[in-house]
This record gives C-alpha cells, sequence and structure tokens, in this order.
C-alpha cells in the first residue's frame, strides 16, 4: 500500500490534484479487543465501546477490489457492491427497504457501503433501541458474504443505477485526478482500474459475469467482520462463529491482489495533461511515499502526516485571499489511495 501525498498543490482558478480521506482506520489497541480466525479463515475483531448513542456497529471488510478485476471485469467490484442491496438469500428483491426501515436504519448514516481498489466495506449501524435485531442484521452480513442473489431483472435495472453514477463522476476535474493516478502509477494495474470501471463492459455484464467475480473474490479467507459497541466479546464471538462458520472456502479460488506500488522515482518527475475543457490551469507537486506498517507506532507516524497536512492547509486558507489573485487557489491535501 503506498499514500500520495501532495505536499502542495497551487492551481490557477481550479484544483484537479488527487484528494480524498481515509473510510477506515485501525481500531485504537486495547486489552479487551477480541481477534480471531474461525476454520474457514474469516477473521474478526470485536472492541467494547460504550459509544455516546449507545448502539452497535457492524462492518463486513471483503478483501476484493478493482485491483481482483480481470480486463473483461472493469467495474465489476463496483457492480457486486450495488447488487448487495438488490436481493439476497433471505430477502428477495424488493424487500431489502422496509427490513431496513424495520431495523430503523437510515441509508447513508446507519447503512452503506464504498469499493475501492483493494476492499469493499460494507457498513451496518445498529441503534440502541434496535438491539434485539442483532442477529437478523448478522444475517444480513452474512447474505452480503455469500447469499447475493443477482437476478437478471434485479442487474438490468441497477445497471442504470451504476451508468448513471459513472456519467455524474465524469467531470473535468475527476479526469484531470484519473489522469494524475495513470501517470503516479504508469505500468501497475492500478492505472487501469479505476474502480467505477469502464461503461462499455457495465453496459453488457450478466448476472452470470457478476455471479463468476463474486464467486471468485468473496472468499472467508478475504473477510474480516468487524464489530464495536457496549457488548461481551466473548457471547459475540460465538454468534458470529455461529452465523459465519458454515460459510465453506472455495479451495481454487486465488489470493487476493496486492495493492501495486507506485514506481521509484529518482527525481522530479513532469506530467502535462492537457484538457481543453477545463478552462483553468493547475500545478501540483506531488509526494509519493510510503505507507508505514499496519501498526500503533505506524498509525501515529501516518496521523502525524495527516495532522502537519491540515495545519498547512489551515495557514493555506488563511493566506487565500492574499493570493487568490496571485497564485490561484491553494491546497494541500493527503491521499490514502489506493
Amino acid at each position: 500500500m503506498s499514500r500520495v501525498f501532495p505536499a502542495l498543490a497551487i492551481a490557477f482558478g481550479l484544483l484537479v490534484g488527487p484528494a480524498s480521506a481515509a473510510d477506515t482506520a485501525a481500531p485504537a489497541a486495547s486489552s479487551s479487543l477480541a481477534q480471531g480466525t474461525l476454520h474457514n479463515g474469516l477473521r474478526y475483531a470485536i472492541l467494547p465501546h460504550t459509544a455516546p448513542r449507545g448502539g452497535i456497529s457492524l462492518r463486513l471488510v471483503v478483501d476484493a477490489g478493482s485491483l481482483d478485476e480481470h480486463d473483461d471485469e472493469r467495474g465489476f467490484a463496483h457492480f457486486v457492491e450495488h447488487m448487495a442491496f438488490e436481493g439476497t438469500r433471505h430477502h428477495p428483491p424488493g424487500t431489502l427497504t422496509a427490513m431496513f426501515q424495520r431495523l430503523g436504519l437510515t441509508w447513508g448514516a446507519d447503512l452503506n457501503a464504498s469499493t475501492n481498489y483493494a476492499s469493499t466495506i460494507y457498513k451496518l449501524d445498529l441503534p440502541e433501541d434496535r438491539l434485539d435485531h442483532l442477529p437478523e442484521a448478522l444475517q444480513l452480513l452474512r447474505d452480503y458474504a455469500d447469499g447475493l442473489d443477482f437476478a437478471p431483472a434485479e442487474v438490468d435495472r441497477e445497471r442504470g443505477v451504476v451508468l448513471s453514477e459513472l456519467r455524474a463522476r465524469d467531470l473535468d476535474a475527476s479526469r484531470a485526478a484519473n489522469a494524475i493516478t495513470r501517470d503516479l502509477y504508469a505500468g501497475t494495474l492500478v492505472a487501469d482500474r479505476e474502480v467505477i470501471g469502464l461503461s462499455v463492459q457495465i453496459e453488457h455484464a450478466t448476472a452470470d459475469a457478476l455471479r463468476a467475480f463474486y464467486r471468485r473474490c468473496y472468499q472467508p479467507a478475504r473477510m474480516t467482520v468487524i464489530v464495536v459497541g457496549n457488548l461481551d466479546p466473548a457471547e459475540f464471538t460465538l454468534k458470529i462463529a455461529h452465523e459465519f462458520e458454515s460459510f465453506a472456502a472455495d479451495r481454487a479460488a486465488p489470493p487476493a491482489v496486492e495493492p501495486a506500488l507506485p514506481p521509484p522515482l529518482d527525481d522530479l518527475k513532469a506530467h502535462i495533461i492537457v484538457n481543453p475543457s477545463l478552462g483553468a490551469a493547475s500545478l501540483s507537486f506531488v509526494a509519493v511515499t510510503q505507507r508505514p506498517q499496519d501498526t500503533r507506532a505506524g498509525f501515529r507516524e501516518e496521523l502525524k502526516e495527516i495532522v502537519a497536512t491540515y495545519i498547512l492547509q489551515v495557514r493555506l486558507n488563511a493566506r487565500r485571499q492574499k493570493n487568490l489573485d496571485r497564485y490561484g487557489a491553494t491546497a494541500a491535501v493527503v491521499s490514502l489511495d489506493p
């Protein structure tokens, strides 16, 4: 895993450098944190925590993203994520919305999913007054893991939603940011695996083709169930085992693809990206560095850079009006993708 660290980006009218924030972070170390692996390879992490609002947060993290796609599957990882809400083993098409309402879940705030280069994350936050529905919530996570339906009619319906999202993202700024990523990761799979995919392949994706990607990549050894809330870790470990241990691994499935590293740079490298429709010019200085190990010390080091960049951004904002006429808009950001 690498990180892109734009130390300073100066734009004349429009900033088009890569900018994103980490969706998830490693849980704080705790003596009460329960971690383990089921017999089928699925991992779990349970952290007792008394949140101000109560309730329980559940995540299913699948180590499968756009880097796992074959050349004729561009956008399938994201398409599969969409299909998780269009019918599962226990919830036929058209019934999931009623279930979410019964659980008191609000789309976006309590229920969501996201796909990136290396993983797909399913989010479910169960309110405190709905904890009696916890078995149903865990069953839903299990359905996401190996029980998606892929009814052809639902695939065709959701195809329009995915294509609409692709068109909505096809903006000048997004094109420029994608061009920067392709330059930074030239010669690696990242350059050819934009998460949203290719419209021509999404248009021709069939239920069988999506199911093939799903079965190949959604394996228990690629999954982690994360639970945070006011709960007993020992008791909840048994609940996870009860729900997920019957998920049989496909021994023929390939291992997850490791995220590509950007090619090493010995000196300053210039890329000129031409987009006549932008109507503005942008100059970005991008430093590419290795992410630290996924440990407490590594997380602390990464947090220092994020805080330092935020301080720089605050100072740039303070000088914004003074520099606007001379330099244009200025910004400093840290991107943890891919």
